[in-house]
């Protein structure tokens, strides 16, 4: 069965979709519905949690789960009780969502990788020659001519 947009939002805000929600989110959340009252609620709660996930992973911050301490990740933020499915859902969104996203990211990334890599190297090698030249000349050992640097007028 294949439902609208519409039907799918007010079929969450009837389960309570945010009920494990922080507090401090919630509030936010609130403060900004009065600011923008013709953006719905699903679109605000994702401005949140991006930013909020954006700032958190910036920062390096750790939570203690279980006594370990781990960086903060989006598990943290998705606001589902434990056992209610958040590695079942996260493992259909990889598989199937961006799969091939994250195939073109890494071939992407790996490629731009190889040319900086490349550029750097040849950066390296041009310092290196520089240098020699530098050298070179300090030493006296540059040609103009038939004229060495240390017999030159000026």
């Amino acid at each position: 069965m294949i439902i609208s947009k519409e039907e799918l939002l007010q079929e969450l805000r009837n389960r309570n979709y945010v009920k494990d929600m922080p507090d401090i989110i919630s509030e936010a959340q609130n403060l900004l519905k009065k600011d923008f009252p013709d953006i719905d609620d699903a679109t605000i709660l994702n401005f949140l949690v991006c930013n909020l996930i954006r700032m958190f992973s910036s920062k390096k911050i750790t939570i203690d789960e279980a006594g370990n301490k781990v960086l903060l990740n989006w598990f943290a933020l998705i606001f589902m009780s434990s056992g209610d499915g958040k590695d079942r859902i996260a493992s259909i969104i990889d598989s199937y969502f961006l799969r091939g996203y994250k195939n073109w990211f890494t071939n992407e990334a790996n490629s731009v990788y190889e040319v900086q890599i490349a550029e750097y190297k040849q950066m390296l090698a041009q310092k290196e020659q520089d240098n020699k030249d530098n050298n070179r000349y300090k030493k006296g050992e540059e040609n103009y001519g038939n004229i060495t640097t240390s017999e030159h007028p000026f």
